[in-house]
């Protein structure tokens, strides 16, 4: 899987401030290439074993900054 490398584990402070942190570190030295798909907010919860909500506000920090692109919302019309 694409974040297999991020241990949450280990470490201090809010846990979606070090997803944050180990993906915005990724993405700057390569190992996660521009253009590659970030895994779905609830892959990546289970991957990572937290909380949906942790991966969203991680997302949503990074996409705030430019970093990763958000994709066309999907759902009821």
């Amino acid at each position: 899987m694409l974040l297999d490398f991020i241990d949450l584990q280990s470490g201090t402070g809010a846990m979606y401030k070090r997803l944050y942190g180990a993906v915005y570190a990724a993405i700057l030295s390569g190992v996660i290439k521009d253009g590659e798909r970030l895994p779905s907010i609830r892959e990546a919860a289970a991957q990572l074993s937290v909380s949906r909500t942790t991966v969203e506000n991680a997302y949503l920090r990074l996409c705030m900054e430019g970093l990763v692109g958000k994709p066309p919302p999907r759902g009821f019309i």
